[in-house]
């Protein structure tokens, strides 16, 4: 079996510190209680910097920050809201939605 068919590994990580950033996997699935909680509506100016709407839906994929099944992938959650934390898509597809989230302090 070649290098690039052997698995990446499934340890996202440290949990980060930053104050902008992806959801991994396990946030995703704590933080959107369903698969239609996670569906994504890109908007216009996602579609015209090229999010995907799939199926002829209003939704689109989004990233992850959690590293997917190859060395070149990261985890995904489709259109239907269920997420790809097996598998991943490659990093360099152009189509798949960016979903930031924000710690954002209250008390300053």
């Amino acid at each position: 079996m070649s290098a690039e068919f052997i698995p990446y590994g499934k340890n996202p990580g440290n949990a980060t510190q930053d104050q902008v950033f992806l959801l991994g996997v396990g946030e995703a699935k704590r933080y959107f209680s369903s698969d239609s909680a996670r569906q994504c509506e890109p908007t216009d100016y996602a579609v015209a910097n090229g999010a995907l709407k799939i199926d002829d839906s209003n939704f689109c994929w989004w990233w992850l920050r959690s590293p997917g099944y190859y060395h070149e992938s990261a985890a995904i959650v489709y259109s239907d809201g269920s997420t790809d934390d097996e598998h991943g898509t490659a990093v360099h597809d152009v189509d798949t939605g960016v979903r930031p989230v924000l710690w954002i302090d209250l008390n300053s």
